[in-house]
């Protein structure tokens, strides 16, 4: 009697466990799929995978082919196939990481990402199935609106409207945009708890940059212009100089007598002195006006 009794509580279990489809998307994971039966009971009655796979060929005979994350395409393929709740399976190319989440048809509800590797797919279905298992990742301050990634996968955007939940036990690489990769340590059931360095000040806006740099490339050509005029007219004088003193060489050398060549070097000596006074007069406001402009420019 005790042994009937064990058996009809253990059928009326097994009739109150919500039906549930595993549905892995690819081969990838179709393979481990096939294994998750036995992680997934008693909490769940599994539906065999030729069930799952008609109910997949009638959805999409009536236009429903529903990606990983469109969650209300699942609820109509759920309420179609009289499926409780639907767990989906995914290995996106060219990732090591299996995503899976829930689906709760019932409730229209649905689990939060839960992600690890495919090598791991029964954790994986352990903990998309179980809220209280996997340890939680709590992120505080980094830059608002940076991505941020655990294990390459992407996770959210900063700041975190609530901790991440579900994360297997053990060692993951944390990334955030304009941050170096951050090595964390997750226990189960247990709260991780990451402080990002908050980004510093913006820069200015682009398109305020091309003016800026407009005006220091025309500080720059005022004040070359200035030095360049000075330099110029230094040499200018400096030129006229040494001509001038060719000629009155040749006036004394032609001079007869003493007077004459006495008179001929008085001439020179003023000539060269008035040249002389006017090259420093010229280069000194040559050089004064380009200083004095560039500094208003500044």
């Amino acid at each position: 009697m005790a042994f009937m009794s064990a058996l009809a509580l253990a059928a009326l279990a097994s009739a109150a466990a919500p039906r549930l489809a595993v549905v892995p998307l690819g081969p990838e994971v179709a393979a481990g799929a096939a294994g998750l039966a036995s992680v997934l009971r008693p909490r769940y009655d599994v539906q065999a995978a030729d069930i799952v796979e008609q109910a997949l060929v009638s959805a999409r005979a009536t236009g429903l082919s529903c990606p990983f994350d469109d969650d209300g395409c699942w609820m109509k393929i759920g309420v179609s196939s009289d499926f409780d709740a639907i767990l989906i399976l995914a290995l996106p190319a060219g990732s090591s990481m299996a995503r899976a989440h829930l689906v709760d048809v019932t409730d229209g509800r649905h689990g939060p990402l839960v992600f690890g590797p495919k090598e791991a797919l029964a954790d994986l279905a352990r903990r998309a199935i179980d809220p209280s298992a996997g340890g939680t990742l709590a992120v505080a301050g980094g830059s608002p609106g940076a991505r941020l990634l655990v294990d390459d996968v992407e996770v959210g955007t900063l700041p975190l409207a609530a901790p991440l939940t579900r994360l297997a036990a053990g060692t993951h690489r944390l990334t955030s945009a304009g941050q170096a990769t951050m090595i964390i340590e997750i226990s189960e059931g247990a709260v991780t708890r990451v402080a990002l360095p908050t980004a510093g000040a913006a820069r200015p806006p682009a398109s305020l940059a091309p003016a800026a740099a407009r005006d220091e490339l025309s500080f720059k050509e005022v004040a070359g212009v200035g030095a360049a005029v000075g330099v110029i007219a230094v040499v200018t004088c400096s030129f006229a100089v040494a001509l001038i003193e060719q000629d009155l060489q040749r006036q004394l050398d032609d001079a007869q007598g003493e007077r004459a060549r006495l008179d001929a070097e008085q001439f020179h000596s003023q000539e060269v002195a008035q040249v002389a006074l006017a090259a420093g007069a010229v280069a000194g406001v040559a050089l004064a006006g380009g200083g004095l402009v560039g500094a208003l420019w500044e």
